[in-house]
This record gives C-alpha cells, sequence and structure tokens, in this order.
C-alpha cells in the first residue's frame, strides 16, 4: 500500500534552452516520502543534458529495508555517458541476514560488455574492514554451455585488527552449468585458504577447499551476531562433489587454538561425509 506524507514540489521541471539542458527533480519534505512500509526515500534528482546524451541520478534514503536485508543512511549517484554507466553508493550501515557491514561504500561501472564493481566496510568496533573488487568481461557469448563470462577478482583485502589477508585468484569462469574456480586464495604470509575446482551439478566435478593455518577470524562475524566470539586456527581440506546440485561433501579438518567467548577448548579434528542425495550424514569429533 502506497503512503503518501506531506509532499511538496512533487515535480519541478526546469529548461535552459541556451544550453539544451534540462533537470527534473523529485522532492519530499524533510519528513520525508513512504514508497511503502519498508522505504523512506528522502530525496530523488534526475538530470539529463539531451545534446550530449548525458543521465545523472542521485537518490538518498534514511532506510530500506527488505526481509532480512536492512540499509540505512543510503546515499546513490549513477550517471551514464553514451554506452558507459557509472555508480557510486553508500550506506551507513548495511544488514544482509547474519552479516552486518557498517561503513559501507560501493563504486562501480560498465561499458562495452565489462562491468567493474568494488566494495569497502569500515567496522570501527570490530576492528574489521575490507576492500572487495571484482571484474566481469563477456570472453565467449557461444560457448557449449551458453555465454561465458570470466570474473577478475581486483586487489582485494580484509584486515582485522593488526592482521591482513589478501583476496586473489588465478581464474573464474562462469556459464550456465558451471563455476570454474582456478585457485581462489584467501591469504597473507602464515596462513592460507585455497579454493580450486569446478562447482557443477555433475558427480564427476568438485570443488576442494584447502586449510592451512587458517585462522577464523576473518569470518567469524556470522558466529558473533548469534552472542559467541569464535577464535582458533584450521588446517586440512574438504571437497564438494555436485556442488549445484544435491551435493556430497567429504572432511577433515583439525581445529587449534580454539576458543568459545575466550573460554580454551581441547584441538579437535572433524572428519564428515554429507550425501545430500541419500539424505546421510556422518559427523566425527576427536580430541
Amino acid at each position: 500500500m502506497l503512503k503518501f506524507i506531506c509532499l511538496k514540489r512533487l515535480f519541478q521541471l526546469k529548461s535552459d534552452t541556451q544550453t539544451n539542458h534540462k533537470v527534473a527533480s523529485l522532492n519530499a519534505i524533510s519528513i520525508g516520502k513512504y514508497i511503502n512500509e519498508s522505504t523512506l526515500i528522502s530525496k530523488i534528482q534526475i538530470e539529463t543534458v539531451a545534446a550530449s546524451d548525458q543521465l545523472s541520478l542521485k537518490a538518498t534514503s534514511e532506510y530500506i529495508e527488505r526481509k532480512r536485508m536492512l540499509a540505512t543512511r543510503l546515499n546513490v549517484n549513477a550517471s551514464n555517458r553514451g554506452d558507459s554507466l557509472t555508480v557510486y553508493a553508500s550506506a551507513e550501515d548495511l544488514y544482509a541476514g547474519m552479516l552486518h557491514l557498517p561503513g559501507l561504500s560501493l563504486t562501480g561501472g560498465a561499458k562495452q560488455g565489462r562491468v567493474q564493481l568494488s566494495a569497502g566496510f569500515n567496522d570501527t568496533l570490530r576492528k574489521v574492514s575490507g576492500l572487495v573488487g571484482v571484474r566481469a568481461d563477456v570472453v565467449d557469448e557461444h560457448g557449449p554451455n551458453g555465454r561465458v563470462v570470466a570474473l577478475r577478482i581486483l586487489p582485494s583485502h580484509i584486515t582485522r585488527g593488526s592482521k591482513t589477508w589478501q583476496i586473489f585468484a588465478h581464474k573464474i569462469q562462469i556459464d550456465t552449468a558451471q563455476v570454474v574456480i582456478d585457485k581462489f586464495f584467501v591469504m597473507n604470509r602464515e596462513q592460507e585458504l585455497l579454493l580450486d575446482g569446478i562447482a557443477s551439478r555433475s558427480r564427476e566435478d568438485s570443488v576442494t577447499l584447502r586449510l592451512r593455518n587458517f585462522d577464523l577470524a576473518p569470518f567469524t562475524q556470522v558466529i558473533e551476531r548469534m552472542g559467541y566470539v569464535f577464535e582458533g586456527r584450521t588446517n586440512g581440506s574438504a571437497t564438494m562433489k555436485s556442488a549445484l546440485h544435491a551435493g556430497e561433501i567429504t572432511a577433515d579438518i583439525l581445529l587449534d587454538s580454539l576458543q568459545v567467548n575466550d573460554i580454551p577448548a581441547p584441538p579437535l579434528r572433524l572428519t564428515s561425509r554429507w550425501d545430500f542425495l541419500r539424505n546421510r550424514a556422518g559427523v566425527t569429533v576427536t580430541d
């Protein structure tokens, strides 16, 4: 149900015939304009320059809420020129399921079949920050499984306290039937997480995760939202066959230096096998 509260200057159009410049802006008063019960937009401004085929869009929102996603103090700036598009967005906080990204900034662009996107966040309370960038290119319009898109990881990292983990990959290719991952790393000098293989619906294809002295710190935010502070290092591997449909997982992972809410735990070895197609699972934990 749409709700509109105390709108003023609903639509304002200005035209400058000498420069062929047209500005259209849609403004609401400080109370705001409710698009629906979960979206409050403060201001939208659209600007076009007909002579040069330019379009710009600026929008601000106190919050946008959709199911398990909430973004606060959202600002969006987008513009295009010819066949190119540039987008910048920022949010004071982004909540998506169990994930919380404060101080989020997003920069992206698209031109001639290439899309580039970078996202950064800074959690000063947990002393966690990160920057992740990716570029997508269409490398084959008529591959054996349809269009093939190559993803390139741009310089990316996650930092927690004094530790930084670099993120990169040799190659990632995606089509309608599979995702080919050629050595995706999250690592620093002492630690390494490696993901490698082919994710598909076939039992002949598999994706393998390898861990070397890897600190769980970069991925503990979800657990912390549940009220647990989890620390530890991992060694071992896990393999998943048919990752895109009714997969089968085999894992053998050692957890060391384990602490839960600052309470030390003995080293643990986790071995498991999950077969989702047959609804079978086996897990063994030893110390």
